[in-house]
């Protein structure tokens, strides 16, 4: 048996005259950072309550946008309006619609939303992106970001429900 294993062992050696041959191959890929969640106080509805409104300037109860991200990296806010416009003087206020005044004969409800880093009002605009006027809560992991209501009801509104839609998008600058 052990001329056999031994006669196994010599064949399985190289020989004396082997080429070798070699490249070299180029390996890509792309990563793309795990995205940023968005979320309101943890709420399924996605939808505040600004309660009942009335005449005059009042700030409601906040509310939180819960930021979490699974890496760490500049990231901001930005707010679009999706129902509702910006107002033509104000643009840290958004018009309300409102279904009692629906020809906008009216005076509109004004909400502004403000937080720690814009105080004075958050600027709207799909341009958020770009423009870091427009940026808040800005971080670079998970964080809390309260915003804080308020509304402006003048003589002329007309009564009825009003509602706003504005859309949260992160950012990374």
């Amino acid at each position: 048996m052990l001329p056999a294993a031994l006669l196994l062992c010599t064949t399985m050696l190289p020989g004396a005259n082997a080429v070798s041959n070699t490249d070299t191959i180029t390996v890509t890929a792309s990563f793309t950072a795990p995205p940023c969640t968005v979320d309101i106080d943890g709420a399924d509805s996605k939808t505040v309550s600004l309660g009942v409104l009335h005449l005059g300037t009042q700030v409601t109860t906040p509310f939180n946008l819960n930021i979490t991200c699974s890496y760490t990296r500049i990231s901001s806010v930005y707010a679009e309006v999706v129902t509702g416009m910006v107002n033509t003087t104000n643009p840290t206020a958004i018009n309300m619609v409102n279904d009692g005044d629906l020809g906008n004969a009216g005076s509109p409800v004004l909400l502004n939303l403000s937080t720690a880093d814009k105080p004075d009002g958050i600027l709207y605009g799909i341009d958020g992106v770009t423009d870091v006027m427009r940026q808040f809560c800005s971080g670079t992991d998970t964080r809390i970001c309260t915003v804080i209501p308020a509304t402006t009801v003048n003589i002329g509104t007309k009564p009825g429900n009003v509602v706003a839609a504005i859309r949260f998008t992160m950012v990374n600058p």
